[in-house]
C-alpha cells in the first residue's frame, strides 16, 4: 500500500497547519467551554452523565488522558485533543479514497485533505466528525470482506461508538441492518433459500451482534463501578423520547426560502449555498441508499466506499436537519462528499479539476465564516486575552466576558468560593477551574418542577456567593428564556439573592448572596 506514507503525510501536515493557525484562536464559552469543562471534570475524579450534564463519556476520557499527560486543566490538552481527532478524521477519509483498485496520486490527496478540512468545524465537535468518516471506513472495509471476523470487527466498532455519542452509534445500526439487507439481496441471487439465510446469520448477523454487545461493555464498566450512573444515562434517554429531539430544532433554509430584496451579497451567496446544500442532503440521503438496492438487484457492482456513505447518508441527514444551521450542516454532508470525492477520481483530468473548483468554491463559501483564523481576520476584531497559562486571541466580546467573569470572582468569590453561570456557560467554571453547583451546566431545554427541586438542592449545598444570568431568548423565542425555561430555579435565586450592579452586556444579570442567607439544605 504505497499510500499509506502519503496519508499519514498529509494527515500530520493538516493537524499541524490547523494547530498552529487555529490553536490560538477563538474560545466558545458555551460549546466548547461544555467540553472543557466535562474533560476537567472527569480528570478530577468524576463521571459523565452521573455528576454532571455531557455528551457521551468516551471522549471526555480520552482528552482527560491528554490533561493528565499535560499536568494541565487548560486550553492546551482540549486544542491538541481537538487537532488529533480532526487528524483522525481525516486520516479515515483518505483511507476510504485510497480504494484498492485506484492509485491516488499527491494532487488528488491533497486536494481531498484541503476539502475535508475545511469541513473539519465547528473544532469542539471534530469527533463527531471523525466518527462519521471512520464509520464510512468500517463499512467500506465489511463490504469488501464479508467473513465473520470481519462483521464481528464491524459490530465492536459501531458499538464503541455509541460510547463516544449515542447518535452516532444509533445511525451505525441503522447503516449497519441496511447493508444487511443489502447482503441479503445478494445471497439470495447466488444460493437456495436456506444456504443464503444460513450464510446471512451465521458469517454475518450473529458476530456483528456478538461484536455490539462487546463494544458496549465500557457501558457496563462504568455502570458497575459507578452507582447511579446507568439510572442517569437512562434518564437521559428517557428525556429524549419525552422531548421528541435531540437538539433545539431551526427552520431549515430551504433555498426559496432566501430573500434576495436588497440585492445579491456575499451573505445571500453563502445563505443560497447552505440552502442549497440542505437540500441535497434530503435528496441524496433518500435516493442513495434505494439507488444501491437497484444496482444490487441489477447486479451492477459499485465501490464499497460508495455503498457506505449511501448506506449512512439519511441518518447523518437527520442530524444536520436537527439543528439546521452552518455548524450542524458539517455532520450531515460528510457521507454525501466522500461520494463525490470518490467519483471525482474516476473523472477525465480536467473534468476533475472543474469539478475540485465546484467543490472547494462552495465548501469555503460555506465553513471559512466558521473557522476561527477566519472570523478574526475577516469578521470579528480580536484580541489576546490571559486564559490558563497561556494567551488565546478571541472576539471583544468574547474577552469582556472572559474579565467580567473574573473580576466577578476576584470580588465575591475569591477563595475559590461556588458561583451559578446560567444558562449557557459552562466555559465560565473551566475558566476559573471550578465545580459547577448544578448538574444541568447548559440549561437551554425546559425542566419539571421535579428536576428544578433537585437542582436548587444541589446549589443549598454548594453555597453559591453570587449567579451571573444570561436573559437571552435562545433563537429569538422568548419562551426559551432561562426565567421561562426554569422558573422555580430563577425564582429560588431571585429569593436568596440580590440583584447586582448593573452590567455593560444588558443582556446579563448578576445577583449576589444576601448576607444573611445560610444556604441550609
Amino acid at each position: 500500500m504505497p499510500w499509506v506514507g502519503r496519508v499519514a503525510f498529509l494527515t500530520i501536515g493538516s493537524m499541524l497547519v490547523t494547530f498552529v493557525f487555529e490553536g490560538g484562536i477563538g474560545l466558545n464559552l458555551s460549546d466548547e467551554g461544555f467540553l472543557w469543562y466535562g474533560a476537567q471534570r472527569v480528570r478530577l475524579g468524576e463521571v459523565p452523565i452521573r455528576d454532571f450534564m455531557s455528551y457521551d463519556p468516551g471522549r471526555y476520557y480520552l482528552i482527560a488522558l491528554l490533561m493528565r499527560l499535560f499536568g494541565d486543566l487548560g486550553l492546551a490538552p482540549l486544542r491538541v485533543a481537538e487537532t488529533l481527532f480532526q487528524g483522525l478524521g481525516i486520516a479515515a477519509g483518505l483511507w476510504v479514497l485510497c480504494d484498492r483498485n485506484t492509485k491516488p496520486g499527491w494532487g488528488y490527496l491533497t486536494t481531498a485533505t484541503l476539502c475535508l478540512s475545511l469541513w473539519m468545524h465547528p473544532r469542539y465537535k471534530t469527533i463527531d466528525l471523525a466518527i462519521s468518516l471512520l464509520l464510512i471506513l468500517t463499512f467500506a472495509s465489511w463490504i469488501r470482506d464479508r467473513s465473520s471476523k470481519k462483521s464481528l470487527f464491524t459490530g465492536i466498532i459501531v458499538g464503541l461508538i455509541f460510547f463516544f455519542g449515542r447518535n452516532h452509534g444509533l445511525y451505525g445500526v441503522i447503516a449497519s441492518v441496511l447493508i444487511c439487507a443489502w447482503f441479503a439481496l445478494n445471497f439470495s441471487r447466488q444460493a437456495s433459500e436456506v444456504v443464503w439465510y444460513n450464510l446471512l446469520t451465521t458469517s454475518i448477523l450473529l458476530p456483528w451482534s456478538a461484536g455490539i454487545l462487546i463494544g458496549l461493555s465500557p457501558f457496563l464498566v462504568l455502570a458497575i463501578r459507578y452507582p447511579g450512573f446507568s439510572s442517569e444515562l437512562f434518564q437521559g434517554v428517557r428525556q429524549v423520547f419525552i422531548s421528541g429531539s435531540t437538539n433545539l430544532a431551526l427552520p431549515v433554509p430551504w433555498p426559496w426560502r432566501i430573500s434576495i430584496e436588497h440585492g445579491i451579497t456575499a451573505e445571500t451567496i453563502s445563505e443560497f449555498a447552505l440552502g442549497g446544500l440542505f437540500l441535497m442532503l434530503v435528496l441524496f440521503g433518500i435516493f442513495a441508499p434505494i439507488s444501491m438496492f437497484w444496482l444490487q438487484h441489477r447486479d451492477r457492482k459499485v465501490a464499497p466506499s460508495i455503498v457506505s456513505a449511501s448506506f449512512l447518508a439519511l441518518p447523518y441527514a437527520h442530524y444536520a436537519l436537527s439543528r439546521a444551521d452552518a455548524l450542524h450542516v458539517s455532520h450531515g454532508v460528510l457521507p454525501g462528499l466522500m461520494v463525490l470525492l470518490v467519483a471525482v477520481s474516476k473523472l477525465r483530468q480536467i473534468r476533475s479539476w472543474y469539478t475540485w473548483v465546484l467543490v472547494i468554491g462552495v465548501s469555503a463559501i460555506i465553513c471559512l465564516p466558521q473557522h476561527p483564523f477566519w472570523m478574526c481576520r475577516h469578521h470579528d476584531e480580536c484580541e489576546r486575552v490571559q486564559v490558563g497559562a497561556g494567551e488565546v486571541e478571541v472576539p471583544l466580546r468574547t474577552k469582556e466576558h472572559i474579565n467580567l467573569i473574573r473580576s466577578l470572582a476576584n470580588r465575591y468569590a475569591p477563595n475559590g468560593e461556588s458561583f451559578i453561570a446560567a444558562p449557557y456557560w459552562p466555559g465560565a467554571y473551566s475558566l476559573l477551574e471550578r465545580k459547577a453547583p448544578v448538574w444541568e451546566i447548559y440549561a437551554f431545554a425546559p425542566r419539571t418542577p421535579e428536576f428544578e427541586t433537585n437542582e436548587i438542592e444541589r446549589i443549598k449545598q454548594s453555597k453559591p456567593e453570587f449567579a451571573i444570568i444570561c436573559d437571552l431568548a435562545l433563537d429569538d423565542k422568548q419562551e426559551l428564556r432561562f426565567q421561562s425555561t426554569h422558573p422555580v430555579t430563577f425564582q429560588f435565586i431571585r429569593d436568596h439573592m440580590t440583584s447586582g450592579q448593573p452590567l455593560d452586556d444588558p443582556s446579563l444579570h448578576l445577583f449576589v448572596r444576601k448576607a444573611k442567607v445560610t444556604w441550609n439544605p
